[in-house]
């Protein structure tokens, strides 16, 4: 499982559309409804109950949706702590060299 599934999800939830979400990625509404189930799958539980032109998240997706948010909050977090720590410790190998013989070169 991938954040950028995670991420899919929650933007389903939140627009309450796959087609919404579809446009906004340029994706076919088939191909977001397709990804969701890879979701699924791999969670092994139904996240939506899709009933025509309409979805309810499950009782499994609200607390998948809440844990979801949680996940992808502390993600960006530490993307960002990782990112300050490795501006801040890049440090610079300098290489001298000496030679009594330099002069005559």
């Amino acid at each position: 499982m991938n954040i950028d599934l995670i991420q899919l999800f929650l933007e389903v939830v939140e627009s309450g559309s796959f087609k919404k979400v579809a446009e906004h990625h340029l994706l076919s509404q088939r191909a977001v409804s397709k990804k969701i189930g890879t979701l699924e799958m791999a969670l092994g539980v139904a996240l939506f109950k899709r009933q025509a032109n309409r979805i309810t998240l499950t009782q499994a997706g609200h607390f998948f949706y809440t844990a979801s948010q949680t996940m992808t909050n502390q993600f960006s977090e530490a993307l960002r702590e990782i990112q300050t720590l490795s501006r801040d410790t890049q440090e610079v190998l300098s290489i001298g060299y000496f030679s009594i013989f330099e002069s005559q070169l």
